[in-house]
């Protein structure tokens, strides 16, 4: 393996649309007195690995993984607590539940956004060509039949401290189940 290929996959993996920073500065990783700051994937591996490809690159998955740098790792459930984790999370997850019921042949947002936008514009419904898109679903099952996913959540909560009669309010991001029809009722 050449260092060059190597280094061209670790600049991969260090690209803003396949991981980014941690938002706190002080989320490092130090293995072998090598101190990196953490970058988290934003997609699975089997998807960046397939975007790479898509690419015109050649390497096979399970190399692909290995050349991972040490500091590009996968979000936890305590790496959602931020916003912008959340929020882009909550993009993948519904259109993971359609597809798992066939609504869309596929479970990545990307192709689904560019068959609805055609550009930034777009996605903000400034677009005269593109701002009344739908994307095209396939409701040939029972319209009614309950549709559930997860989505990240902010919820507050009341609680009681052990041997104390006040009580405080913490404010706790989860990952919760909803439901709807085909229909989106």
């Amino acid at each position: 393996m050449s260092l060059q290929r190597k280094s061209h996959v670790k600049s991969f993996y260090e690209r803003d649309d396949v991981s980014q920073l941690t938002a706190n500065k002080k989320s490092t990783i130090t293995p072998n007195g090598v101190k990196k700051q953490i970058r988290l994937l934003k997609d699975d591996l089997k998807h960046v690995h397939g975007r790479y490809i898509s690419e015109k690159n050649t390497i096979s998955y399970t190399l692909f993984c290995q050349l991972r740098p040490f500091w590009v790792i996968k979000p936890k459930e305590k790496d959602h607590k931020t916003c912008l984790c959340r929020i882009h999370d909550n993009i993948h997850l519904k259109p993971h539940a359609a597809h798992t019921v066939g609504m869309v042949r596929t479970k990545d947002v990307n192709p689904l956004v560019t068959k609805i936008v055609c550009n930034e514009t777009g996605m903000y419904r400034k677009c005269k060509q593109c701002k009344d898109k739908v994307p095209t679903i396939d409701n040939t099952n029972d319209n009614c039949e309950q549709v559930k996913w997860f989505e990240w959540k902010t919820r507050r909560e009341g609680i009681v401290d052990k041997g104390k009669s006040s009580s405080r309010t913490v404010t706790n991001t989860i990952k919760d189940q909803d439901q709807g029809t085909r229909e989106g009722k």
